[in-house]
């Protein structure tokens, strides 16, 4: 795993950031790159127990009031050029499902959060409370590429930015071939006219309350009295007042029984939150799976595309790993500088383990590995596998962390494999 390190400039990111100014004579960067790995395992990691761990792995002795004097923004910048180089860095073969032929990558862009302590709320923004007392937290915004299984994307900010003023992030990595797939949060009309102007594909559900035009005559077009009489519908249309963007719109009549799980889950959502307010039309609307694209007929069936936008729940496993084997949530309670460093050194570490150990799950399909597996037998071995580098791991991984055989359900790969 630390192999894979190798291949980054620590000493020209080093300097870059300012994190060193000559070459170091007490810290060596890679014996450091270790020790923020290894604290995976160590979410309450003081500098006492920091600085003995670098120490075991360098030649020379560090204090913690060393340690800590190099704990500032310098040390962030550094670890954010290197998740950055990672990032560019490592990619793997590509899923070959039949499913994906027309698009070069498959980007599911997604956001998590975690809660911080209130006395961190002037610097990381949450939302208040019933008692009207401000909290913290901060959000991760990730671009993750299916097809390779890679990370392209990490971004760190306050949970007051909402995930339509980062919709347009996507267009820094997007090339002509992508498609993206993302919730209804980064549904921006604009962004999507940016993504088909650049030749990329995008695909989303529709919003309630949006307006549709006939494209030849732009006519109004009333949606819930289009999809009455219907159980399937695959036809184009023009979306928005403004933007009057060509899209395909593909709806899909659900089961009763799954049409009523849906609206019962909306009056949970709206008693919870009173900011909600859904209406009679918006309830009828849940009747049906409603798809937006500029993905054409020829390239995916309308079924295929309800299926590639199942694909992007994937992205949400991968944040569960994170949450429960890699205590992400546990971070400190005063220092904003410190919270954003071992937030960056858990995702430089999660990165590197999702490109060291999930190897090609598509051409192991009977043997697919479980993100949620590799996540835990990770964190409980993470020290071992770091001091025994030449041992054959992944036969340990291919063994402990495989999706469990059931016929009848089978795993994601599986499904992507068969599409």
């Amino acid at each position: 795993m630390l192999q894979r390190l190798s291949v980054l400039p620590l000493q020209n990111l080093a300097k870059t950031s300012g994190f060193v100014l000559r070459r170091p004579r007490k810290i060596s960067l890679e014996a450091f790159l270790q020790s923020i790995l290894l604290s995976l395992c160590q979410p309450g990691l003081s500098f006492r127990s920091w600085a003995a761990l670098l120490s075991a792995l360098q030649s020379n002795l560090l204090s913690k009031q060393a340690l800590h004097k190099r704990c500032d923004s310098r040390l962030r910048a550094f670890l954010q050029l290197c998740l950055a180089s990672l990032l560019g860095t490592f990619m793997r073969r590509s899923c070959p499902s039949q499913l994906w032929e027309h698009f070069d990558r498959v980007l599911l862009q997604d956001s998590t959060s975690l809660a911080l302590h209130p006395r961190l709320a002037s610097s990381f923004a949450g939302c208040g409370n019933q008692c009207r007392s401000k909290l913290a937290s901060v959000k991760i915004q990730a671009i993750f590429e299916l097809r390779s299984q890679s990370w392209l994307h990490f971004q760190l900010g306050a949970l007051t930015d909402n995930d339509q003023k980062a919709s347009p992030l996507i267009l820094s990595y997007l090339r002509a071939g992508d498609l993206v797939i993302r919730d209804l949060g980064y549904l921006v009309l604009k962004v999507w006219r940016h993504i088909a102007q650049q030749g990329a594909y995008f695909l989303s559900r529709c919003r309630s309350d949006f307006a549709f035009f006939d494209p030849q005559s732009h006519q109004p077009i009333d949606l819930l009295e289009l999809l009455q009489d219907h159980c399937q519908i695959d036809i184009a249309l023009l979306v928005g007042v403004q933007e009057q963007l060509p899209v395909r719109l593909v709806a899909l009549r659900l089961p009763a029984k799954l049409a009523a799980q849906r609206r019962r889950r909306a009056r949970a959502n709206a008693r919870r939150d009173s900011s909600l307010r859904p209406t009679k039309r918006y309830f009828k609307l849940l009747d049906w799976t409603i798809l937006l694209t500029n993905v054409t007929a020829q390239q995916l069936s309308a079924q295929q595309l309800v299926e590639a936008y199942s694909c992007r729940w994937q992205i949400e496993v991968l944040f569960k790993s994170w949450k429960s084997h890699f205590q992400l949530g546990k971070l400190p309670a005063a220092n904003p500088i410190w919270v954003q460093i071992q937030l960056l050194a858990k995702l430089l570490a999660v990165a590197l383990l999702q490109n060291c150990f999930a190897p090609n799950a598509f051409s192991l399909v009977s043997q697919a590995l479980s993100p949620l597996k590799i996540a835990d037998y990770l964190s409980r071995l993470l020290p071992l596998i770091s001091a025994s580098p030449h041992q054959n791991w992944l036969q340990h991984f291919l063994y402990f962390c495989r999706y469990d055989s059931h016929p009848d359900q089978p795993n994601f790969f599986q499904k992507l494999a068969a599409l």
